[in-house]
């Protein structure tokens, strides 16, 4: 059913996900048939808006997106104590998504790389190749180790260094 009407009310400074009611007519709530102002009043809040279906999803999404933060790494005892809490709902040989959702589609995500344990909070139908980049990405940029290296001064005190790069990284230039 497609319902050109339909609004949904949300507090348009601090979304967190969820909707307060929707209006399926545009103008009422649907559990108090309140109008906008007075579920306002009641709510004791003038932020409350009402929003498209369409608006509703892009907020949702990156509402959701926001959720996925850096990982941090964890001791190998979490990280089995993740995998014993509940059977994971996805897993490979070196991740897992633990079991339970932590709002919708976003679940812990455990991952083993290098003898170290990480987690964060990642969608589960995030592809694997997509994980397998940020996993790669992250324990790279933890474990980078830069080189410094020093100009080679000729004999005349000048600079002999053909390499106007200091920072190398794996011998190549950044």
């Amino acid at each position: 059913m497609n319902n050109d009407k339909l609004k949904f009310v949300v507090d348009s400074r601090s979304f967190d996900g969820s909707c307060v009611t929707t209006m399926s007519d545009g103008i009422h709530g649907d559990y108090h048939h309140e109008t906008l102002e007075e579920l306002r009043d009641r709510e004791k809040n003038p932020y409350l808006i009402a929003v498209s279906r369409n608006t509703v999803r892009k907020m949702i999404r990156i509402y959701l997106q926001s959720l996925c933060a850096p990982f941090s790494e964890i001791t190998e005892e979490r990280y089995f104590d993740y995998m014993d809490v509940l059977p994971p709902i996805r897993h490979t040989r070196n991740f897992f998504f633990l079991g339970e959702p932590y709002h919708a589609d976003i679940y812990r995500f455990c991952f083993r790389a290098g003898g170290r344990y990480f987690t964060g909070l990642r969608s589960v139908t995030t592809p694997r190749k997509e994980l397998e980049r940020q996993m790669d990405n992250h324990y790279r940029n933890i474990t980078f180790k830069g080189d410094i290296l020093k100009e080679k001064r000729n004999k005349k005190g000048g600079s002999a260094c053909r390499n106007t790069s200091s920072l190398t990284t794996h011998g190549m230039p950044l």
